[in-house]
């Protein structure tokens, strides 16, 4: 069993560094097994299909750190200074997590581009990682304001400027790929987070 599990291994990180090197485009059973070193029909074998590998490869990979690492946050126990400090840890860890990805930003263009039905379904389970995130959320917060959409709009800001950095150097005078710019953006999202917050009742 220790010999499959190094093997599944091996093939797991040869359609990461196939993915990271090169792109979704040159996967393939052939080109993962020969990357790997190892015969293909071992892939079938531990994997089912290219359909299987490719969920549990994509599976692997966390888009919310925080919560992976630790779990839900209980919330219910936190003062609302707490939960501020909390939510800042969660979504400046996603910032963090996207800026020294390269391979997470490759991942979420494909989710964008692909309409693969592997995409899907992980996009799916991000999504229900998600709400069970926002719920515990908002089982503390208790507001008036759209906490659904508001935290949507942090979210998507996140994403976009992470994958735009690819592209350009400058958003709106922020440099992206400076420390500076950096640092303003992880400001913005406290400064969101307080001016949030303030509507927000304990």
């Amino acid at each position: 069993m220790k010999d499959r599990g190094r093997t599944e291994q091996k093939i797991l990180d040869a359609v990461g560094k196939i993915v990271k090197e090169k792109d979704f485009d040159a996967l393939g059973i052939n080109a993962i097994a020969e990357e790997a070193g190892v015969a293909k029909v071992l892939i079938y074998r531990y994997f089912g299909n290219f359909e299987g590998l490719l969920r549990e490869w994509a599976l692997g990979t966390h888009y919310w750190p925080t919560q992976v690492e630790t779990g839900t946050p209980d919330f219910s126990s936190l003062s609302l200074l707490e939960v501020k400090k909390k939510a800042e840890e969660v979504f400046i860890g996603q910032l963090d997590s996207l800026e020294k990805k390269d391979l997470l930003r490759k991942i979420i263009r494909w989710h964008l581009s692909s309409g693969h039905p592997v995409s899907k379904e992980i996009m799916a389970k991000v999504e229900e990682d998600g709400i069970h995130l926002m719920d515990a959320f908002k089982s503390r917060c208790d507001s008036e304001l759209d906490l659904d959409a508001l935290i949507s709009i942090l979210i998507g800001g996140i994403y976009y400027l992470s994958l735009i950095s690819d592209q350009a150097d400058v958003f709106n005078t922020i440099p992206l790929n400076h420390p500076e710019g950096r640092m303003r953006i992880r400001d913005g999202i406290s400064q969101w987070l307080d001016m949030l917050f303030k509507e927000i009742r304990d």
